[in-house]
C-alpha cells in the first residue's frame, strides 16, 4: 500500500446526520462549540500527523456557514476559511461524489465549479462522463472569463502534482510487490468483528431453529455485484437456512413472496440499507415481524432502528461486504459475542458508545 494515498473523510463530520447524502441533503444542527468538541477533533488529529487528503461532506452545517441549504462541499467558509486557514491543512481536498442526491438541485457540472471555487482540488464524478466533460468545459470557460483566477486553479494543480511526485507516479515508480491478499482479508475481518455492534436483543439471538435470511440483492449496488450476501453467508454456516434476496425497492408482490417464505422458518434475519430512503424495506420488516421474530442487521448507517423501533433484535454491520457479513453472522449464530460500540448517537434511541457485550 506504499503508493496509496490516505484520505480522511467526510469533513467536517458526517456521523451525527440521519439522512443519507446519496439520496438527500443532511443537516447538522449542532452549535460551534459542539462541533469543536465532537466533530472536528478527528480531523485535527489527522492533520497533525500529516494526512495527505481530506474528503468533503455533502451536508449543511449552519453553525459553520449560515447560507441556507448550502452543502459544505460548496462552502468557502468551511473548505477554505476553516479547513485551510484555521486548521492549517495544505493537502489535497477531494469532493465526495458530485453525482450524489445531496447536490441534485445544483447539477454536477455547476457543483464541480462551485466546489473548486470553495477550495476543492479533486472533483469526483463517479459514472457520468458527460457530466465530467461539461464540468471541464464550465471550469475552462469560467477561467477564461476571469471569474475564476488561473492562480486559484494553479494552487490545486500544485497540490495534485506534489502528491503524484510524493507517491512516485510522475517518475514511473511502481510498487512491484504483490499485495498479501490473505493478510488483507484477515485484517478486514478482524476490523469488522471489532466494529459490528449489537444494540438490542430481546431473546432472539443467538438465532435458533430454521432461519430465513433476507437482504437487498447486491445487484442494486454496482460495486458490490457478484459479492456475498447476508443470505449466502448465513447459509454457508447453517445448511438448513433459507435465503431470499430483494431489490432495494421491493414491490408489493416481492414482499408478499418473502412473507410467505417466512412461514417455513422459525426466525427471520433481515439486512436493511438506510431505511429512511427505502420505505418499501420498512414495509417488508413490519410485514415479517407480524409472522416471526425478526432480527434486523443494518448494512449501511446505524439509524434503521428509528424506522422500525419495535423490532426485538438489532445489529449494526455498517457495510454489506463479506467481512462485515461474516462478522454479523458470527454474532447472529452465537459463534462470537458482540464487541462493537456505536460510533455516533442515534438521537432519542441509543447514545454514543452504546453496544452490548453479551446476548442478554
Amino acid at each position: 500500500a506504499a503508493q496509496f494515498l490516505c484520505c480522511a473523510k467526510h469533513f467536517p463530520g458526517h456521523g451525527s446526520t440521519t439522512t443519507d447524502s446519496h439520496t438527500g441533503l443532511p443537516k447538522i444542527e449542532a452549535d460551534r462549540a459542539t462541533l469543536d468538541r465532537v466533530e472536528l477533533p478527528p480531523f485535527r488529529a489527522a492533520i497533525a500527523v500529516g494526512v495527505p487528503a481530506i474528503m468533503s461532506a455533502h451536508i449543511v452545517v449552519p453553525a459553520l456557514d449560515a447560507t441556507p441549504e448550502l452543502p459544505v462541499t460548496l462552502s468557502r467558509a468551511v473548505m477554505t476559511d476553516l479547513l485551510r486557514n484555521t486548521l492549517g491543512f495544505d493537502g489535497l481536498v477531494v469532493t465526495d461524489d458530485l453525482e450524489m442526491g445531496a447536490l441534485k438541485s445544483i447539477g454536477e457540472p455547476g457543483a464541480g465549479l462551485r466546489a473548486l471555487q470553495a477550495g476543492a482540488d479533486y472533483l469526483l464524478f463517479r459514472f457520468d462522463e458527460s457530466a465530467q466533460l461539461e464540468g471541464h468545459r464550465l471550469i475552462t470557460d469560467t477561467v477564461r472569463s476571469g471569474s475564476l483566477s488561473s492562480a486559484r486553479l494553479e494552487q490545486s494543480v500544485r497540490r495534485v502534482v506534489d502528491a503524484k511526485r510524493r507517491f512516485g507516479i510522475l517518475d514511473g515508480r511502481r510498487d512491484q510487490s504483490a499485495p498479501d491478499l490473505v493478510a488483507n482479508a484477515r485484517t478486514a475481518l478482524e476490523l469488522a468483528r471489532g466494529a459490528t455492534t449489537l444494540l438490542r436483543n430481546r431473546g432472539v439471538l443467538p438465532l435458533r431453529g430454521r432461519i430465513l435470511a433476507v437482504a437487498p440483492t447486491n445487484a442494486d449496488i454496482s460495486f458490490f455485484a457478484g459479492q456475498a450476501t447476508l443470505g449466502s453467508v448465513v447459509a454457508a454456516k447453517r445448511a438448513d437456512a433459507l435465503s431470499e434476496s430483494l431489490p432495494l425497492h421491493p414491490s408489493g408482490s416481492e414482499i408478499d413472496r418473502v412473507v410467505s417464505a417466512s412461514r417455513a422458518a422459525d426466525v427471520v434475519v433481515v439486512g436493511t440499507t438506510n431505511l429512511f430512503a427505502y420505505p418499501e424495506q420498512i414495509e417488508l420488516v413490519k410485514a415479517l415481524a407480524k409472522e416471526k421474530p425478526v432480527a434486523v442487521v443494518a448494512l449501511r448507517g446505524p439509524y434503521d432502528i428509528v424506522s422500525v423501533p419495535e423490532i426485538p433484535a438489532y445489529l449494526c454491520a455498517y457495510d454489506s461486504r463479506e467481512p462485515s457479513l461474516i462478522a454479523a453472522a458470527e454474532i447472529l449464530l452465537g459463534e462470537r459475542k458482540p464487541s462493537g460500540s456505536l460510533p455516533a448517537e442515534i438521537p432519542g434511541v441509543f447514545s454514543l458508545g452504546a453496544g452490548m457485550r453479551d446476548f442478554a
